[in-house]
């Protein structure tokens, strides 16, 4: 479930709490709800979560509540053994949300091989195996595409 809250000030805030930017702004970010806050001597809400290595800062407006950067990284994990692999390799990633997948191998000229897998996939925990073709005796890179996300792992054979 989500909730809209209206967002008057924009602050990003550094890890050691300089001040960036600040600009006046007026629109509904969304927030999870999942996301627990807590309020500080100065009237300012901070989730227990970061955003690109920034903090995300709430702050008390009237009855009105300063959302700021409230997006949620979205981190997608990739996992390959064993790496250096005889020919034969497992893979292992994650989705923490729903989307189009796409899974490849890539030589080191940047060229894609191979796709292992490609299509919409629920959010969750998938993993499979990869054989490698003969001519597979150089360095690639297998490349997982989640939307605009990308990770992607050096395997050495």
């Amino acid at each position: 479930m989500k909730l809209s809250l209206k967002l008057f000030m924009l602050l990003f805030f550094t890890s050691t709490l300089s001040v960036i930017q600040a600009q006046m702004v007026c629109t509904f970010l969304p927030f999870e709800t999942g996301a627990t806050l807590s309020l500080n001597e100065d009237s300012r809400l901070f989730p227990d979560y970061k955003t690109n290595s920034k903090r995300v800062l709430v702050a008390k407006n009237c009855t009105d509540f300063v959302l700021i950067n409230a997006k949620k990284e979205i981190d997608i994990r990739l996992e390959v053994g064993p790496n250096p692999h005889p020919g034969r390799l497992g893979y292992h990633y994650s989705l923490p949300v729903s989307g189009e997948v796409r899974l490849s191998i890539f030589d080191l000229s940047g060229n894609e091989t191979e796709v292992l897998e490609s299509g919409w996939r629920a959010s969750g925990e998938y993993a499979g195996e990869w054989q490698a073709k003969e001519f597979y005796h150089a360095t690639s890179v297998l490349c997982l595409r989640v939307g605009n996300r990308v990770r992607a792992v050096k395997l050495v054979q």
